[in-house]
């Protein structure tokens, strides 16, 4: 496990005071009111890049009453992320609730720059608009594409 990734079996609100400055809390436990604890635990963090739980519309009304009553103002409510996931990623299935789950944590992620030996050279504006000859000319297609097709049309 990555270094920068904590997996916590038993959660506990006392988790969220040692995340560091800038951590992205993802809520998902099966205890509503467990979900709800380290909710409010993390929303009283100012300095956390993203707090979201698994739930639907309603957990989320639910827990923002709840929040708000609690003492927590508009700006830490805008904060909270219920249900978690990129909206029209899937339905209901775990899996896809786990792909819609990681893209909106990669949509919200830092992007660093590449390192140097990863970079490709600009390419010139009419060479994005033509694929290349070696490549697999599907449209949309990264013109950088070396994927040669077969006679029958796979690759």
């Amino acid at each position: 496990m990555a270094s920068n990734i904590r997996r916590h079996a038993r959660a506990s609100v006392d988790d969220m005071a040692n995340l560091p400055a800038g951590a992205m809390v993802l809520i998902m436990t099966h205890d509503h009111g467990l979900d709800y604890d380290l909710s409010a635990a993390a929303l009283a963090r100012r300095d956390l890049a993203f707090i979201g739980t698994i739930g639907s519309d309603t957990k989320r009304a639910r827990f923002v009453n709840r929040l708000r009553r609690a003492g927590l103002d508009e700006a830490a409510l805008a904060r909270f992320t219920c249900p978690v996931g990129l909206p029209g990623v899937g339905r209901k299935l775990p899996a896809e609730i786990a792909i819609a789950v990681v893209a909106q944590l990669l949509q919200l992620r830092p992007v660093a720059a590449a390192p140097a030996h990863l970079e490709r050279p600009a390419m010139a504006a009419s060479a994005t608009s033509a694929p290349r000859p070696s490549g697999c000319g599907t449209p949309g297609c990264d013109p950088a594409c070396l994927a040669v097709a077969s006679s029958d049309g796979r690759r």
